[in-house]
């Protein structure tokens, strides 16, 4: 991890992470395995899936030390998703004064409504 520590601080690299709520990443990731009735890796149920996630056993490996090694990163613009859709006119914004973006009122509409998920 020191390289890309280097690598952030010598280039001035700008880094958003988004980050997702822990137990919203576990359903997502027990959906996803259900979603391949091929897949012989994981055919259990939900609570199966937890005991992995928590244990750090699942395919993508620690959600924990993953996001432990992105929010301890200096300049980086941490994003919560849930916050994301809750007030995207407020989290876009936050973004854009990140990248040093100014952007008008109606960019940001536009842009919220050219993102929006729902």
């Amino acid at each position: 991890m020191q390289l890309d520590l280097i690598i952030f601080v010598t280039y001035k690299i700008k880094v958003i992470y988004v980050l997702r709520n822990p137990k919203d990443t576990l359903v997502s990731i027990f959906n996803f395995a259900k979603s391949f009735n091929h897949n012989e890796e994981f055919i259990g149920h939900l609570e199966e899936m937890a005991d992995l996630f928590l244990e750090s056993k699942y395919w993508y490996g620690s959600w924990w030390a993953h996001v432990d090694e992105f929010v301890n990163l200096p300049k980086i613009h941490i994003v919560h998703y849930e916050n994301l859709l809750k007030n995207p006119h407020k989290e876009i914004k936050r973004i854009a004064e990140y990248l040093d973006v100014d952007l008008s009122d109606n960019q940001l509409n536009e842009l919220v409504d050219y993102t929006n998920v729902f």
